[in-house]
């Protein structure tokens, strides 16, 4: 299982609650990131299911999306070295950094959560996590995206990544009353 955690739109705290002051770290580590995918071919799928997503709303205030994600090479075998998600930080207008850990998944990850023994996703397997999900203590965020990157038989670098839109909760469903 996958947790996505966003935080704030400003940072990502221990606590997944706002703080202050623009964090430049996680800024930093984004866009090199960010750089990084943008050089990179695009040889593996990544679908989410299903998506759009309707959120939840807990009675804690925690919002929730959960999806089933699954990665698939396009033509040959993929040894998956990393991956991670970002969430859309709307008044920043940036993708930001949104793994719980504070930075990228690993291998080990990926093949225990995606059931993928060695994290190598075979020519024409899908490798999936069903229960994948993302979710935010502050607000409601309309976009998630998932990035994937691996290596082919060749040592090519490649990547993968897909956006899953994340609808927000029913009024009803936050624990209030519908309008009238």
């Amino acid at each position: 299982m996958i947790l996505l955690v966003v935080a704030s739109v400003m940072a990502i705290s221990a606590t997944a609650g706002p703080v202050a002051q623009p964090d430049t770290a996680l800024i930093a580590v984004s866009n090199e990131i960010l750089r990084d995918l943008a050089t990179l071919p695009g040889e593996l799928i990544v679908e989410h299911s299903p998506n759009p997503v309707q959120g939840v709303r807990k009675p804690e205030g925690k919002y929730v999306w959960t999806y089933r994600t699954s990665v698939q090479p396009r033509e040959v075998a993929v040894t998956i070295e990393e991956f991670g998600s970002f969430f859309w930080a709307v008044d920043q207008e940036r993708w930001l950094l949104s793994c719980y850990t504070g930075k990228p998944f690993t291998a080990a990850d990926f093949a225990s959560w995606y059931s993928c023994p060695g994290a190598v996703i075979s020519e024409g397997i899908a490798c999936a996590d069903s229960s994948n999900w993302s979710s935010s203590t502050c607000r409601p965020v309309p976009r998630s995206m998932w990035y994937y990157i691996g290596r082919d038989a060749t040592g090519r670098r490649v990547k993968g990544e897909a956006i899953v839109e994340q609808l927000p909760p029913p009024v009803e469903a936050a624990g209030e009353a519908a309008p009238r």
